[in-house]
């Protein structure tokens, strides 16, 4: 985990190198999150409105419904245009990045190196991002099952430590592709892709099996009456989240590595 830390620490500095940069960088992962918070408040809303429908008058539902309906909206809304501005904010800070470690490179591999850093700052902002997401729906966990938290916090260390491993088995691979591309040594596209692809899905397995087993210790303590049942209903979708964004990052950690080794 701590190796992951470092390598995400250097691609910052190189790809992010004045203070103005991080800024937006920091400004684009506190959106991810805000829609990471967005999404379990309309997740609750929309449960108290199908557990307590007869509750409401016709008008207070109506209400209600297109309330939830325009939150929903502003979320998905929000998701998008993060997505569409970080490649504005990479256009400008990429050019500014590239252009002390581009001189001396012939036209053919200044392309090359270009475009592995822009892969490199895609992935980085999305692994800061489902990073930051994780934190802030663990965060929420806490208003919900102090004790989920607990266990969740060390389940998910656990499949960190795991992801940690396979992300510096495969960065040694990508480096020993790309020495063999040098020595004109004959590596298949479908090796490379199989590699990576792999070493994502062995990570994803990891995430999946802590999932099974944080969605045990959710239905014994439901059972055992310590949880709500609409929060129960919550900390399932927040488990969901959570999953999701561990699956993807260890997607893009791989994705990470390519990256990182064909601009070193």
């Amino acid at each position: 985990m701590i190796f992951i830390a470092g390598q995400l620490r250097a691609a910052i500095n190189r790809l992010f190198p004045t203070r103005k940069h991080r800024i937006v960088l920091l400004g684009l992962v506190m959106v991810a999150a805000a829609i990471a918070v967005s999404e379990l408040v309309v997740a609750k809303i929309f449960i108290e409105i199908v557990l307590q429908e007869q509750q409401f008058s016709r008008a207070q539902l109506i209400i209600i419904t297109i309330a939830f309906f325009i939150f929903f909206g502003i979320t998905r809304a929000g998701h998008y245009l993060q997505k569409i501005y970080r490649l504005d904010v990479f256009e400008k800070t990429l050019k500014i990045a590239n252009k002390e470690s581009f001189k001396g490179l012939r036209k053919g591999s200044k392309y090359k190196k270009e475009h592995w850093t822009w892969s490199l700052a895609i992935e980085l902002t999305n692994i800061l991002s489902l990073g930051m997401r994780l934190v802030v729906v663990s965060f929420l966990f806490v208003f919900f099952s102090p004790v989920f938290v607990v266990i969740n916090l060390i389940v998910t260390l656990i499949i960190f430590e795991k992801l940690s491993r396979i992300y510096r088995k495969q960065l040694i691979v990508q480096r020993k592709f790309i020495v063999a591309s040098e020595k004109k040594e004959p590596v298949t596209n479908a090796r490379k892709v199989k590699t990576r692809v792999r070493s994502g899905e062995v990570a994803t397995l990891y995430s999946n099996l802590g999932m099974m087993a944080l969605l045990a210790v959710l239905l014994y303590l439901g059972y055992r009456g310590e949880i709500e049942p609409a929060n129960a209903i919550v900390l399932f979708l927040g488990l969901r989240l959570q999953n999701g964004s561990l699956s993807a990052i260890s997607v893009a950690l791989m994705r990470f590595a390519r990256a990182q080794a064909n601009i070193e």
